[in-house]
């Protein structure tokens, strides 16, 4: 397939916005096809150039551009090539980042007709262009389950609000940064570049960051110095009690290298403490942090009315009164299922904690941890 077609196309977006949206509003490849047959200047036989491009959709992108493509870009994957570093980019045909979790959404245009011709990479190095944009206002560390999905659909509920909840290429950028490979600036370039302006209402930027950030929290702090931080907390039983139902990434032996974080001696920890140990070592973590004017801790046990009353002036917000009608709707669903009541399950989680795990969390220090934490977070 000629990548010149594919650039002649991006080219033709950038300069057209009509032109883009009737592109991204096409639901399949034939449709597609269509549109790209009956516009002026598009010349191709297009049903062969997406049958060729659905054949390759497991590969790299064939299309290496020098800069970022436009608005409607964003980037979700660093991978290797030739020994370098690159980005993939896919375009997300104006869809709202309002699933509960960025990859949600990232897989949801991935599939997308549009991904076919549009899909595109660049070098690590054209995120530079980003690190002094579009930077976040607020970050949100987190113990793990813990209220924070809910926390981000909140905020994200707000028109003015935008929430990047979780997104694995900025793990990918966190870790290369701790592991010396690649400076600061180059996050801060991949954060902009998640947060560029795809909604012009947009004026205030969050970052939900995964759970093992908090082991590294005063070095990411540093790269966003004009943001404002807050890790949440739960009572650690309710959250050993979720994660033994549905373990995370880092609540598996080996599924996060936890020592990129500054978490070292996993060999010496029995595979039936892992957890406890983890959720331990996050909760020390955010325990530990300078306290700051810039940092606030929150008890999940204080949602949902502390966002309005806390975590929104922490982050400058000011709710108007259709806002806030939006987080009350916003406060009623289940945040991982947003169609689904959320349903109270704090006294369930307690019932279900047998002895065997009350004594690894007691063995981990987990009880003094949490009462420590609701200390510095009452003030």
């Amino acid at each position: 397939m000629d990548s010149t077609v594919l650039a002649e196309i991006i080219a033709q977006v950038a300069a057209d916005e009509a032109f883009e949206r009737r592109l991204a509003s096409c639901a399949d490849p034939a449709e597609l096809a269509g549109v790209l047959t009956l516009t002026d200047g598009c010349t191709a036989d297009w049903s062969r150039v997406l049958a060729e491009a659905a054949a390759v959709r497991d590969r790299p992108p064939l299309l290496h551009l020098d800069r970022a493509p436009p608005g409607q870009w964003l980037p979700v994957q660093i991978y290797g090539e030739g020994g370098t570093l690159r980005v993939e980019w896919l375009h997300f045909a104006f869809a709202p980042l309002d699933e509960p979790f960025f990859e949600q959404t990232m897989a949801r245009v991935a599939a997308h007709p549009i991904n076919l011709l549009l899909r595109c990479s660049t070098s690590l190095e054209a995120l530079r262009d980003f690190a002094e944009h579009f930077q976040p206002d607020g970050l949100v560390f987190h113990l793990s389950r813990c209220g924070s999905t809910l926390v981000a659909q909140m905020l994200g509920a707000l028109d003015r609000v935008a929430v990047i909840s979780e997104p694995p290429i900025l793990d990918q950028a966190i870790k290369l940064f701790l592991d010396g490979v690649i400076p600061a600036q180059l996050v801060q370039g991949m954060a902009g570049a998640l947060l560029r302006q795809r909604l012009a209402e947009t004026s205030t930027r969050i970052v939900k960051l995964d759970s093992w950030h908090t082991l590294a929290l005063p070095r990411i702090a540093e790269i966003f110095p004009s943001a404002a931080s807050l890790f949440l907390f739960r009572d650690p039983i309710e959250v050993l009690v979720s994660q033994t139902r549905r373990p995370g990434l880092h609540a598996r032996r080996g599924g996060v290298a936890l020592e990129s974080f500054g978490l070292d001696g996993a060999e010496a920890i029995a595979d039936r403490d892992y957890l406890a140990w983890v959720i331990a070592s996050i909760a020390r973590a955010g325990l530990e942090a300078e306290p700051t004017e810039r940092l606030a801790l929150c008890d999940y046990a204080e949602l949902p009315q502390a966002l309005e009353t806390r975590i929104l002036p922490h982050f400058g917000i000011e709710p108007d009164a259709a806002g806030r009608t939006a987080l009350a709707a916003a406060a009623r669903r289940n945040a991982k299922q947003p169609r689904a009541i959320f349903v109270p399950d704090a006294a369930a989680k307690q019932a279900a904690a047998d002895a065997e795990l009350r004594s690894r969390a007691r063995a981990q220090g987990l009880p003094a941890l949490y009462v420590e934490l609701k200390r510095r977070a009452a003030g």
